[in-house]
């Protein structure tokens, strides 16, 4: 079971994965996340989901590619 949630200025991934809310205040900086993500053997694509989602909502992102 994929764990995503913000926690004291973080996005924790399955509870061991810390990343600055910070350094994903972009699409471009989410892109390059995911990017980095997508390299660990322990990320699924529920985890990818689930991080795109938290970092978007977080800093009121609109996810889609066109807008």
């Amino acid at each position: 079971m994929t764990r995503v949630k913000i926690e004291d200025g973080y996005i924790v991934l399955d509870g061991h994965y810390d990343i600055k809310l910070n350094r994903c205040d972009t699409k471009a900086k989410i892109l390059d996340w995911v990017c980095h993500l997508s390299e660990k053997t322990w990320v699924t694509k529920k985890t990818i989901t689930d991080f795109i989602d938290a970092a978007c909502s977080a800093h009121g992102i609109n996810p889609r590619c066109d807008a």
